[in-house]
């Protein structure tokens, strides 16, 4: 693929997004997404609530040891404690929100009228697939950059923590886009499963640099906040404990806008079309 091929395809696919963008129905599911990783931020956050005390002190202490329910142990442990919930999230439902919105994307872009309802029955069909591409894409993007800083939390070169950081994030983001186009090619291929993930892996190669600046574009959206995050120490120092929280919600906001771009984009990309043929 050519330069001048590769930047036509990334600004079409900003076009497509901003297309699907202006559907609310289309971007539904990815809202409903954002509000349901919420949920478990703010019961970790606020476990000590009254509201919230019964269930959550005893599963915060049987999943990750009586020091979680300690100030100031629990505000630093927070990100690492919502990785792992947030993974099972992604498994459970995440990508079978995300699919659900793929089916309404590719409708909306080849020209079809975009049902809330009807689009949601095709999707059950993905469903199993959805399930299994959810776990590949939580144990890459979120499952082996965690256990690779865990590791690296132990090590005092700080060299060496730098790569193993970077490494973290490399695998991060070759996963996403190694999956970015398998949703759509779940729908078109009729939830085959693995074979929608072998075509995903070989448009990721074929498409290398366009996939490069995709899945940058939608991981820089946050990166920031990612750094911020890493450091919930400093955070505490500087602003206090709902700092690290705060800097939490956020991210979680940011993050589903980075999917619904990744994901719009290469579905833009697989299907041919921006949507406004």
């Amino acid at each position: 693929m050519t330069a001048e091929t590769t930047i036509r395809k990334y600004a079409d696919g900003w076009t497509a997004t901003i297309v699907l963008a202006k559907s609310p129905v289309v971007w539904m599911p990815f809202a409903i997404l954002a509000a349901l990783k919420t949920v478990p931020l703010v019961l970790l956050y606020y476990f000590w609530k009254p509201s919230f005390s019964g269930f959550m002190i005893p599963a915060i202490r049987s999943l990750f040891g009586e020091g979680a329910v300690h100030f100031p142990a629990g505000v630093l442990r927070l990100p690492d404690m919502y990785t792992v919930v947030d993974m099972a999230g992604t498994v459970a439902f995440g990508f079978v929100l995300m699919g659900w919105s793929v089916v309404m994307m590719t409708d909306r872009l080849e020209g079809n009228s975009v049902h809330f309802n009807r689009d949601i029955v095709p999707t059950l069909f993905f469903v199993p697939a959805l399930l299994v591409v959810g776990f590949v894409f939580a144990a890459g993007v979120q499952g082996v950059p965690a256990l690779i800083s865990h590791v690296s939390e132990s090590i005092t070169r700080p060299k060496l923590q730098m790569l193993l950081t970077l490494l973290g994030l490399g695998v991060s983001l070759v996963v996403r886009g190694t999956i970015a186009y398998t949703p759509a090619h779940l729908v078109l291929s009729r939830g085959r499963v693995f074979a929608a993930m072998g075509k995903s892996y070989r448009d990721a190669r074929t498409w290398s640099w366009l996939t490069a600046m995709i899945v940058l574009t939608g991981w820089v959206i946050k990166a920031p906040l990612d750094y911020l995050i890493s450091h919930p120490g400093r955070l505490m120092q500087s602003w206090g404990p709902d700092s690290v929280f705060a800097v939490l919600l956020v991210s979680v906001f940011l993050e589903t806008l980075g999917l619904f771009y990744l994901f719009a984009s290469a579905t833009s990309i697989v299907i041919g079309k921006t949507g406004q043929e």
